[in-house]
């Protein structure tokens, strides 16, 4: 999801820069990527958490890494 969004971000940031597309589309794509890339970064945080967390519980010392 957020591959595609940055894919298509690129797209519209091109368009933009030759005139094309105004400013409140660019500023509501280039928020809805920051949003994705945050809930991103959250998910992978909260994913480490869990390993952790799974890791203990069966009394491993290592945490997994991806």
């Amino acid at each position: 999801q957020l591959e595609t969004q940055q894919l298509q971000q690129a797209v519209m940031e091109s368009s933009y820069r030759t005139g094309q597309g105004d400013t409140a589309t660019m500023l509501t794509v280039w928020q809805r990527t920051e949003m994705l890339r945050t809930q991103e970064n959250e998910q992978n945080i909260l994913l480490r958490q869990l390993r952790v967390r799974v890791s203990r519980h069966a009394g491993f010392e290592r945490v997994f890494e991806e």
